[in-house]
């Protein structure tokens, strides 16, 4: 109960955003309720989750902007094709 208080307050106080209060809500459950995770294979669990991001983000980046360059081939509709995100 008390980590729900904790978690309205710091979102109606500004403290922190919906998406990462559910982010510290999953971490204090995790750790603290279920005990699934320890707190010393945090460290590790973060640099797997780095490395993840590092690794696919290249990608969507080349996804992204393949269809931009100019010249033959590949890049054939590059004025024809408009990204909108």
């Amino acid at each position: 109960m008390a980590l729900t208080g904790v978690v309205l307050g710091g979102i109606n106080g500004g403290v922190f955003t919906p998406t990462e209060a559910a982010a510290v809500y999953a971490f204090v459950t995790a750790v603290l309720v279920h005990r699934d995770m320890r707190l010393r294979d945090v460290p590790r669990m973060l640099l797997n989750a780095a490395n993840t991001s590092a690794t696919v983000l290249p990608i969507i980046a080349d996804a992204v902007l393949l269809p931009l360059a100019p010249g033959e081939g590949w890049g054939e509709g590059a004025g024809k094709c408009r990204l909108h995100l």
